[in-house]
Parts: C-alpha cells; structure tokens; sequence
C-alpha cells in the first residue's frame, strides 16, 4: 500500500513537474521567473530588514530577530534534509531537461529558495498585515519559478513552502 501511494504521489510530482516545465522556452517568461527566482536570493532579504526598519524603525527592529532566528533554523533543517535525501535535481535525473540557471547546490529536496521566501513572508505579514498577499504571492512565485527553471520537483517546492512556515513560526516563538 505504501508503495503504491509513494508510486502515486511521484508519478503525480513528475506530471505536474513536466506540466509547468515544458511553458518554459518563451523570452518574457524565461526572464521573468529569472528575476523572480534572483529574487530569493540571501541578498534580497537584507535588503528587506533594512526596507522594514526604514519603513517603520519600532516595527522592522521587532521582526530582526525572529526573521534571524527562522532563518538560522530553515537553513539547518533545509542542508540536513539535502544530505539525507540527497534528491537529483530534475535536469540531472532526465536527459530530456535542461535546467536555465545555475543551481547554488547538488541536490533538489527541499527548495531553499522557497522555504527562505516564504520565511520572509510569514515574519513580514506579522508586523505588516497588509503585505499578506503580495509577500505570499511572492513566495509562491518564486516556488513556482524553481520548477519552471527546470531546478526543482513540485514536492521539493511544497516542502520548501512547509519547511519555510514552520520555521518562520519558530522563529517568532523563540523571540516574543
């Protein structure tokens, strides 16, 4: 029975992999998930607490240390969870893909960049209610993006996207 669902649930990851994959080829959009996914680069998120502190000192100096403390513990779960899965990234497991940017490491499982984006978003929206959906859109964009890249599984997205809300909880738990 487990097999079978495990069967299930890859045949399902693969499809929807190959679904958001293949729109890829097209000059706008090739860009645009470029810059979305440069986007969620570490760089972007200092520039976000100094966005914050500058947009409002009290509030953006109340989300530093949650966001340093979700951050720290995204990125201990995500390299651990790298090296016990050690997933090959689709364009290495399938001749036919051909990934569209440079990857920051070896392995798929989980997406970084998305569990880092939706970190950042989770801490942003406690403080800044307004930003909920353009900073969940965000996040959600650059996980999509991963895929659409040819860098990532959906079930490595979804499991950055877990990953990066868990975290972002624990980050402001362990400050407040």
């Amino acid at each position: 029975m487990k097999r079978v669902l495990a069967e299930n649930v890859a045949e399902i990851d693969l499809a929807l992999f190959q679904f958001i994959f293949s729109r890829n080829g097209k000059r706008f959009w090739d860009r645009f998930f470029r810059t979305v996914t440069r986007s969620g680069d570490a760089w972007a998120y200092a520039i976000i607490g100094f966005a914050l502190i500058f947009a409002d000192r009290l509030a953006g100096e109340r989300l530093i240390l949650p966001m340093l403390i979700a951050f720290s513990a995204e990125l201990l779960v995500y390299k651990t969870l790298k090296q016990v899965f050690r997933r090959a990234r689709p364009f290495e497991s399938m001749k036919e893909i051909r990934g569209l940017i440079a990857v920051p490491d070896r392995y798929s499982f989980p997406s970084g960049h998305t569990a880092a984006a939706f970190v950042a978003a989770t801490v942003l929206t406690v403080c800044f209610p307004i930003l909920c959906l353009p900073a969940f859109g965000w996040a959600s964009l650059i996980g999509i993006s991963r895929i659409y890249l040819g860098v990532h599984y959906p079930s490595d997205v979804l499991a950055g996207m877990v990953l990066g809300l868990i975290s972002a909880q624990f980050g402001m738990i362990m400050s407040f």
